[in-house]
C-alpha cells in the first residue's frame, strides 16, 4: 500500500528548509535510523523534521524541516550522526508540496525509498497573443481554459502534479521521465500548436528534451 500523502500544517513565522545529503553505500534502513537519531534531539536545535526522501540509486537524501535558521539544520545533523548536508535552502512548503505531489508521511524508523528528483514539464499555447487579437478576449480565454483542462487531465493521468499556471500554459512535475514524455506525447491534435518541454535531472544537471504536437 502506498503511503498517505497530505499537507503538513504550516508553522507560523518559522521558515521551511530543505537540505541535500550525498552518501555512498547507504541503505534505506540506515537512512531511517539516521532520521530517528535526528528526531531524538531536534528540539534542542529548535528544529521540527517533517519528512525526508531517500533515493538509493542516486545515494541522495533530502530532508524537509521547520527551523529558525539553515545552520540549525546542519548543526542537528552534525551532532546526531555526522551526516552534514551539502546544501540547505529555504523553501516555500506549499511549492514543495506541489512539486512533490504531496508530502508522504511514514512511521518514524520505517525504512523506505522515495526519490525527490522530479522531471519538470512546461506547456505553452503557441501564438496566444495572436489568438487574442483574432478571436477577442472572451473566445481566446475559452480556448485557454480548454487547453488547461486537456493538460491537467493528461498530467494527472500520467502521475504528474500541477505546480503553477504560467499564463498561456502550465508547469507540472513528474516523478519519472517516462511519465512526462508519455504525457506530452498524448496531447490531442487541434488547430494551432502545443509544445511541451520536460526537463529531467541527469548526472546532477537539468537536461531538456522537447515534445511538439501540431494541431490542424
Amino acid at each position: 500500500m502506498l503511503p498517505a500523502r497530505r499537507s503538513v500544517p504550516h508553522a507560523r513565522f518559522v521558515p521551511f528548509y530543505m537540505d541535500r545529503h550525498e552518501f555512498a553505500g547507504l541503505t534505506a534502513t540506515d537512512a531511517a535510523n539516521m532520521h530517528l537519531r535526528d528526531m531524538a534531539i531536534q528540539e534542542r536545535f529548535g528544529v521540527q523534521l517533517l519528512t525526508y526522501w531517500f533515493d538509493y540509486d542516486r545515494q541522495t537524501a533530502f530532508c524537509l524541516a521547520n527551523a529558525p535558521r539553515a545552520d540549525a539544520v546542519s548543526a542537528l545533523h552534525a551532532e546526531s550522526h555526522g551526516g552534514i548536508p551539502t546544501q540547505v535552502i529555504e523553501v516555500d512548503q506549499r511549492v514543495v508540496e506541489r512539486f512533490m505531489g504531496g508530502i508522504s508521511q511514514h512511521e518514524p524508523g520505517e525504512p523506505y525509498v522515495e526519490t525527490a528528483f522530479r522531471t519538470i514539464l512546461f506547456t505553452d499555447l503557441e501564438g496566444s497573443t495572436t489568438l487574442t487579437h483574432q478571436l477577442g478576449d472572451a473566445r481566446a480565454m475559452a480556448v485557454l481554459r480548454a487547453h488547461n483542462e486537456v493538460i491537467r487531465e493528461a498530467v494527472g493521468r500520467h502521475g504528474g502534479s500541477e505546480v503553477k499556471h504560467t499564463g498561456d500554459g502550465l508547469m507540472a512535475a513528474f516523478p519519472t521521465v517516462s511519465g512526462a514524455r508519455t504525457c506530452c506525447m498524448v496531447f490531442p491534435s487541434r488547430r494551432g500548436k502545443w509544445w511541451a518541454t520536460p526537463i529531467s535531472p541527469h548526472n546532477g544537471k537539468l537536461q531538456p528534451f522537447f515534445c511538439t504536437r501540431t494541431k490542424k
